[in-house]
């Protein structure tokens, strides 16, 4: 996202407008660290967060903005994905993070949970329906975020 100055005021430019993003703060970050810390070596732990609109971010932040759709740039994607389509057979989703167990293990010792979490059948992408927030809950994760910016 750039800014320029336009004819009526402020340009935002926005490669695609169907871009979508997730949304990871600080202390989602650091506890999914921790819990990493905490499990078998090669279980790859990725953090089953919330994704927005990059356009509502736009108009959330700067609400009069003018948003100027200016194409993908070479290697960009429309949408993330955090668990793609060949992980989520070897993926276990539970409350707050997923847990993806790794194709094969270096040690015939280590065992990896299969029994917990709910088991995965398709990847997890930013554009996915039921994890994309809503304006009004991207307005409250701003306000968060400013608020624990001015602490």
């Amino acid at each position: 996202m750039d800014r320029t100055k336009g004819a009526g005021g402020t340009e935002y430019c926005l490669t695609h407008p169907e871009c979508t993003r997730f949304w990871v703060n600080y202390d989602e970050a650091i506890k999914l660290i921790y819990r990493a810390f905490e499990e078998k070596p090669g279980l790859i732990l990725a953090s089953k967060t919330k994704s927005y609109k990059v356009r509502e971010l736009i108009k959330a932040i700067y609400w009069r903005a003018e948003i100027k759709t200016v194409g993908l740039r070479e290697g960009e994607k429309v949408h993330e994905t955090i668990v793609n389509e060949y992980e989520a057979f070897r993926t276990n989703e539970f409350d707050d993070y997923y847990a993806i167990r790794p194709v094969y293990s270096f040690d015939d010792k280590i065992l990896y949970d299969r029994e917990h979490g709910k088991p995965m059948t398709k990847a997890a992408t930013s554009n996915d329906f039921l994890s994309l927030m809503s304006f009004d809950e991207l307005k409250e994760k701003l306000s968060e975020y400013q608020n624990r910016a001015s602490e």
